[in-house]
Parts: C-alpha cells; sequence; structure tokens
C-alpha cells in the first residue's frame, strides 16, 4: 500500500472512532485536554464533598 492509501486508511479509522470529521493531530490534542479538564473537574467535586 502507497503512503496516501495508509494515510486515507487511518483517516476512516479515526472518523469511526471520533464520530466526526478527521481534522489531524489538533483536534486529538483539544479532546485530550477537554478529558483531562474533566478528569480535573471530578477530582474537585470529590474533594469538595
Amino acid at each position: 500500500m502507497s503512503k496516501y492509501q495508509l494515510d486515507e486508511k487511518q483517516k476512516k479509522l479515526n472518523q469511526k472512532y471520533t464520530g466526526q470529521a478527521f481534522s489531524g493531530q489538533q483536534s486529538q490534542k483539544e479532546k485530550l485536554a477537554q478529558i483531562k479538564e474533566k478528569m480535573k473537574r471530578q477530582k474537585k467535586n470529590v474533594i469538595e464533598e
């Protein structure tokens, strides 16, 4: 398989897992940041309770 075909295959997989258009590394970094924020908030909630 050519690199282009592999890239297309990876994009399709990413679309399947994210449920949205693949827009490169940036979107994955944003998702990770959102997950980290959620974790922080959950920890805060646990501490406050």
